[in-house]
């Protein structure tokens, strides 16, 4: 009779070397690499916009605080008593008396819950075409105005500053 035999592999134990396990901890180690990268852009990411918030709600303040003076000034021109912008004590100036572009304001100035202003006064200035001819000492008449510069200063947290300044005009004289 024949017989078949049936081989048996070989069961001995082959010598293991262990390239599997150092190849998957390279790759664990680059995937942390990768995803403590990840987090670190993200953490900034958060700063950045956190710092922009911080800074919009210093703009809007300090635009509210440029309507505060306006306000103000309207209410200077339309009392009829003449202002003195020589004068210490309040928030309004000539022109070029002082230097509202700087972070610390050490001179006297208007304070509102949102901020603080000065007011520049620039003077007259005639419409284009116009003469600047003074009648007994007055200037006569006409369709120039009188200019002021506003400056207003507001923070919010995270050290947030804006500076804002515009020019504002009225018919009436101060």
């Amino acid at each position: 009779m024949n017989r078949k035999t049936a081989r048996v592999p070989n069961s001995a134990p082959r010598r293991q070397t262990g390239a599997i396990l150092v190849v998957g901890l390279i790759m664990l180690f680059i995937m942390a690499l990768i995803g403590v990268r990840s987090l670190d852009k993200a953490i900034v990411a958060n700063q950045l916009a956190v710092n922009n918030q911080f800074q919009n709600f210093a703009l809007n303040d300090a635009e509210t605080v440029i309507a505060s003076a306006e306000q103000a000034i309207d209410g200077v021109v339309s009392d009829g008593a003449i202002q003195d912008f020589d004068a210490t004590g309040d928030a309004y100036y000539l022109a070029g008396t002082i230097d509202p572009s700087v972070r610390d304001w050490t001179f006297d100035k208007a304070t509102t819950t949102r901020g603080d202003y000065v007011v520049e006064y620039a003077g007259y200035q005639p419409a284009m075409g116009e003469s600047v001819a003074k009648a007994g000492g007055e200037l006569l008449p006409g369709s120039g105005s009188y200019l002021f510069r506003v400056t207003t200063r507001s923070s919010s947290g995270k050290d947030a500053l804006r500076i804002l300044q515009t020019v504002y005009r009225t018919q009436t004289a101060p």
